[in-house]
């Protein structure tokens, strides 16, 4: 008998709750349909703030669009490519050599590509592996080795 008084004053709970979820339901969309009908319909007199309405203020001339940040323009290069395009900027420069910096400059000037530090250090680390640039540690630049000679130690 319990279980029984307990599911009717559940269901009676439930009902009490559905009709008070529909009143307020009603009563939100006429609140909003109210507004819709009172925003829609034309004033008949301009508010008194001592301005024009905003049809009769001039329009203000407007700046040109700012350009994009410069970074914006610059473009991250495919996955694995790093070592081809720093190869390629130390190429450029043969017969001399280039140190990290100036690779990076060549790479955003020529190719629109920006290479953090990090990632020209290690291609260089990988084409100093793979035996087609030398690094000379006085002074710091790699230089690009003709194809097919072997990098000194």
């Amino acid at each position: 008998m319990p279980k029984t008084v307990l599911e009717q004053l559940h269901d009676q709970l439930e009902a009490v709750r559905r009709e008070a979820f529909a009143e307020g339901y009603a009563a939100a969309l006429q609140s909003v349909r109210d507004f819709l009908s009172r925003s829609t319909a034309p004033a008949t007199t301009p508010p008194a703030t001592g301005r024009a309405p905003a049809r009769e203020r001039p329009a203000k001339a407007r700046r040109p669009a700012r350009p994009a940040h410069p970074r914006a323009a610059l473009q991250k290069p495919p996955r694995g490519n790093n070592p081809k395009l720093v190869e390629e900027a130390l190429r450029a420069f043969a017969p001399g050599g280039a140190r990290p910096g100036e690779i990076r400059k060549f790479l955003r000037r020529e190719k629109g590509i920006e290479l953090p530090f990090s990632s020209i250090g290690h291609a260089l680390r990988q084409l100093h592996a793979h035996g087609s640039v030398e690094h000379h540690a006085d002074s710091g630049s790699w230089r690009a080795l003709p194809r097919g000679e072997e990098a000194k130690g």
